[in-house]
Order: C-alpha cells, then structure tokens, then sequence
C-alpha cells in the first residue's frame, strides 16, 4: 500500500517568527517543585532589528498562571561577538507545589511564548513534570520505582495500513489502558506527535525508538561511516521535535541494526540534545564489545541505560537478577503473539514480581497486520464475504506469511483470548494469602504513585460456583504498600455455613469507582481468586459391564527409530500436542539452521514423521477401549511395523 502514510502541510509564517522552543521538563519530588528549562529561537528578517523580547509563562490548562512571567531580550550577534549562539534566549522556568506527571496521573501544563516586535505571536507546549532516572537497579519516575507493563505498536488500520487518524490512535491508547499497559514502545520508528499528546494525556509511559533499522546489515552499517550523517540526523529529529513530552521516558536508538560506532555517536548526540532521559538500545547488549565477559551485564554502557533483550527465557533473567549486575532489565520484546500464543505470561510475571532487577517488559505485539481482503463466500469456510489477510494472499512472492498476524489484538482491535490473561498479570492491585494465617489475605498496592481510592474492592465467597456473601473492601493503600486484613466474622461464618464437601473460593474484584476518560465506573480492573477447599475426590464410577470397542484403525509414517523407540524403552508419560506458528520461525522448517540462530521443535517433527502431511503406507496401528466390570477402562494398541 504505497502513498504518504501521514499529513503532510506546508505553512506560511512571517518572516519573523518563533522558529523553535525546546523545553526540557524536571521535578523536585522533595521540594514539589516544577522545572522548565526553555530554549527559545527566533527568526528574524533583519538581524539588527531592535528591541525584540520574548515573554514566557507557564499555566494550567484552564489558562491560570501557576508562575511569574519572564520577560527576555532576544540577543544581536553585533552584540555577542565570539560567544553569540543564534537569535535566542534560554531561561528557567518554576512552578512551585506542582503536581507532577505520571502514566498513574498525567497531570498537565501549558508553556506559553509571546513574541513581542514587528510582528506578535503566541507559541504554546503542552508538557508535565517529571523526572526520570535509572539508578540503583531501577526505573524510576518522579523517585518512585515502575514496573514496565507494555506493549509494542506499529502504525496500523486493516483498510488503510500505515495510514491512522487520530481516532484509530485514541482507539489504541484506550484499549491498552483497559488492559492495565503503562507503556508503549513506538517499533519501530517516530510516531505521528498526536499519539504521543494522546499518551501524555491518557497516561502512558513511551520508548520512542529512532527510525534505525538494517537487519540482514546489522553488523556493517553500524560502523560505516557513509551513514553517520543518516544516523544522527534520525535520531537528533526525533529529540528536537519530541523532547517536550512527559510521557517519553527512554530514546531508543534504533531497532536491529548491530551495534557500532555510529550507535556510539548518537548516543552522545542524543544525551547532548536531552540530558534527562536515559537511553534504550537492545542490540548494544546483544552484541556487545569484544573482551567483554557478559553482554547483559557490561555490554553496549555508553548506548543503553537497561538491559534490554528480545525474547529471553525465563531461566535467563532469573540469572541475570541475581548476577550481582547493576542495570534494571526491561524485555523489549517478548511473549511472541503468533497465533496461538503467550502461554508463559504468568510464568514471566512471577519472576519479574519476585526479582527486584526485573522492570518489566514490552508484549510482541499490539496488533495484526493483516489487510481486509474480499472473498468468495463458496470457497470461504466460514461463509464469509472477507477475511483479514497477510502474505502469500495477494499473489506475493516471495513473502512471510502470518508472521505479521503477531498481536494480541486482531487487527480491528479485537481482543484474542491472550488479553484476558495481560490484564490480570498487568493488574495494579494483588491479593494474596497471608502466609501466617488461614483466615487472612493481603492486598499489595503495584502502582508507583496512586492510592486505590479510586477502585471499589469487594470479596465474594463462592461455594461450588455460586456467591453465597459477598461484602464490601474499605481499603485505600499508598503506592506499593501492602496491608494484611483478617477475614470478617460474617465471611468466617458463611465459610463455616458452607457444605463440607463442596469447593470453596474467595474472589476479589476491583472496579472503576467513577468514569475516566479511558473507562466507564463499574469497569473490571483487577481480580484475584483464592481457593479455600479444593473440590473432594470423587468416587469411583458404579460397574457398567463389560465392553470393547474399537476406538481407531489408523496408518501412520514414522521415522523407523522412533518407532523402535517405542518398544525398546520404558513406557513412560508422552503429551502430545498440535503444531504452533512460534514453534517455526515464519512456519519455514529449517529457517532457524539456515539462518544460525537455532532450531525449532516444527523442523524436528517433521523430520520425525511426527506431523506427516499424508499418511503412506507405514505402521499399522490399532486401539481397543474395554470398559471391565468393575467400571475401570483398558487401552490396548497393536502395531504392526513393517
């Protein structure tokens, strides 16, 4: 789908104008203070004209000041001779008892410029206050330690591809907000600025990553010097135009693209143009530097803040938590959302709540790509007159197949089921047993900066699946606070009312108290379900007579040792299950030996005759179901090798 994926305008200004305004935002968290240190540019037709000023102020977005105005004199380079640095002007702006930014309370100020000569002009920045630190094995927003729970977005709309408004943008923050995401990083290029005003007012965290990209090049555009001027220039663009925003918190530097000395480079010019975020760069810890013992711990140090890799095992940040290391590890990418998918969520949300080097990680991805294709209902199992498509469905070749339907939206936005699973482990409230009580729980509070009296908490008991109490929780807890609370008399008595045999839960729900710009009141923010008594054993089931039958008569193809395999050992427990796009790079068999970065369990099947395509003629196999007197069951398989 080729064409300009974004507006494009030209605008007449007076030749005397406010060129530009950099504002670099910061907040004393001990003094409640807010900083705004502005740069502000002007353009002039005649560069001795006299008596240009410039005003500045900050105000709330109700249009209240919140701070003295400053009134500044634009300087001559007649004037500043050897140390002149252009037609501008730089001052410190405070705002005292501030209230500061956060993905939790994206509170918002308005910078206003007034230009005063020849011509008359207001310039206004929509920014918050913020600070932004790693330090200590930590991500840490206005002194407080986050947890990244984020996401990874590409520009997407399945009619109009790259090309999205700003309500397909409102669409997606809010459906990431009702997921319980605090974060979002823009793969792999600059965003449209709506997106990022849309994050600073909804409340999300934002990596904005560099339009660097080279793959299959990684390991020689890097340090050719032919494309240092290409390199600076797309990272120093999306510093000047995006450093106003409080909801960026880390620059990316790129994404695949090796690591060298143009990384090197604008690393430096990044932290030149933004001394107050720090940076984001996988692959400065994925390659590394020759002599260095372990990249993830001394790797890439001048590129990257964090440590920050795709798709690691659970096993390996558990190592790297408890390696004595220094930096915070935050996963930009993980849990591939290919198909059916994201079954280890949970499992890497337990390590990452467990180890305080953990700070989260980035969900691969957001949404599908696929494209809205018409087709034929008579050749369409569903019936249906379209269907989302993706490569090899357009007559492409050569192409990758599903391998862009990799979200854990579909590309309508329709949650698939793995959604119900991110939200739960992205919850900012927990409930837990007290590990000193039967009859007691503890709720931990996982934001960083807000109370929960915004939420409504109740417990209800449920006694073999139906709620026989249910009572109200009067709990507002500081951030990352946890308290412990001893079950009522009246919930302990409805336990004790319960049938002896039955199973019994304890369920926790938190909603929205009131409506938010992203939910209504009464949305479902967070749950838990404790279990109080397990379900009995059944019984065995009364004698129902013998019976066999023939359950299946079947050939297969086999690998002749496999079969062997099947004789010659022990019998032991073997599970089976169906194929999965993320168990074959691209559903290529062979693509991860061919390409050195290891094998994948659908290429080892295949050739094990396990996942056979046709069945010629091989083992014969035979299974018989006998039910005996006593209502037990015996399976017996014959096969035949030939």
């Amino acid at each position: 789908m080729a064409g300009l994926h974004r507006s494009v305008f030209v605008e007449a200004r007076s030749a005397f104008h406010v060129r530009a305004v950099s504002c670099l935002v910061d907040y004393d968290a001990a003094t409640h203070t807010g900083i705004a240190d502005l740069d502000i540019e002007v353009a002039f037709v005649d560069t001795t004209t006299p008596g240009v000023r410039v005003q500045t102020w900050i105000e709330d977005l109700a249009g209240r000041r919140v701070c003295e105005p400053q009134m500044l004199s634009v300087p001559h380079k007649y004037d500043e001779r050897y140390v002149f640095r252009g037609h501008r002007v730089t001052t410190r702006l405070t705002v005292p008892d501030a209230r500061p930014w956060s993905a939790e309370d994206p509170h918002r100020y308005r910078v206003m410029v007034k230009l005063l000569g020849p011509v008359r002009e207001y310039t206004a920045l929509v920014t918050g206050f913020r600070r932004i630190r790693v330090e200590h094995g930590e991500i840490r927003v206005n002194d407080q330690r986050i947890t990244v729970r984020g996401v990874n977005r590409h520009d997407h709309h399945p009619v109009r591809g790259k090309a999205v408004t700003r309500d397909d943008m409102v669409a997606d923050v809010i459906a990431m907000k009702q997921l319980n995401c605090n974060a979002v990083r823009t793969s792999h290029y600059p965003n449209d600025p709506a997106f990022l005003d849309l994050c600073d007012e909804y409340g999300l965290y934002v990596v904005a990553e560099a339009n660097i990209e080279s793959h299959a090049y990684n390991t020689s555009l890097c340090d050719d010097p032919a494309y240092l001027a290409t390199w600076l220039a797309r990272g120093a663009r999306m510093v000047v135009r995006d450093r106003h925003h409080p909801s960026v918190i880390f620059w990316s530097l790129g994404n695949e693209s090796g690591f060298g000395v143009n990384h090197d480079a604008l690393a430096a010019l990044v932290r030149s143009l933004d001394p107050t975020r720090p940076l984001h760069y996988e692959g400065a810890i994925f390659h590394g530097r020759n002599g260095e013992t372990h990249a993830w711990r001394n790797g890439g140090r001048n590129a990257t803040d964090v440590v920050c890799p795709m798709y690691p095992p659970i096993a390996a940040i558990i190592d790297y938590a408890r390696s004595g290391a220094d930096r915070p590890l935050v996963m930009c990418e993980y849990n591939h959302a290919m198909g059916n998918s994201n079954g280890s969520l949970a499992d890497y949300w337990m390590a990452i709540e467990r180890e305080p080097l953990l700070a989260g990680g980035f969900i691969w991805e957001w949404k599908d790509h696929g494209l809205r294709q018409a087709v034929d209902p008579k050749t369409n199992p569903t019936r249906s007159t379209w269907r989302y498509a993706y490569g090899g469905q357009f007559g492409d070749h050569p192409n990758d197949g599903n391998f862009v339907a990799d979200g854990i939206m579909a590309a309508d936005l329709t949650p698939h089921p793995a959604t119900r699973e991110l939200a739960w482990v992205h919850r900012p409230v927990a409930v837990t047993f007290a590990s000193d009580s039967a009859t007691a729980f503890v709720v931990h509070n996982r934001r960083s900066h807000c109370s929960l009296s915004d939420l409504n908490g109740v417990a209800v008991l449920l006694v073999a699946g139906e709620p026989t109490h249910e009572e109200i929780l009067e709990i507002s807890l500081a951030p990352h606070q946890q308290e412990t609370h001893e079950f009522s008399a009246a919930l302990q008595a409805a336990i004790a009312a319960a049938p002896a045999t039955a199973t019994m839960t304890l369920q926790f729900r938190w909603t929205q108290r009131a409506d938010t710009i992203y939910a209504p009141a009464g949305h479902l923010v967070a749950w838990d379900e404790l279990l109080l008594r397990a379900p009995a054993t059944k019984a065995s089931p009364p004698p129902l007579g013998a019976d066999t039958k023939v359950l299946a008569d079947t050939s297969t193809s086999a690998d002749p040792q496999l079969a062997d395999d099947i004789f010659t050992s022990p019998v032991r427990l073997a599970l089976m299950r169906a194929p999965i796009d993320n168990d074959g790079y691209k559903l290529m068999p062979g693509f991860g030996e061919a390409n050195r970065i290891g094998g994948r369990a659908l290429a080892r099947w295949q050739r094990q005759g396990v996942l056979a395509d046709t069945i010629p003629a091989g083992i014969q196999h035979v299974q018989q179901r006998q039910v005996q007197a006593d209502g037990s069951v015996v399976y017996r398989h014959r096969v035949v090798v030939p």
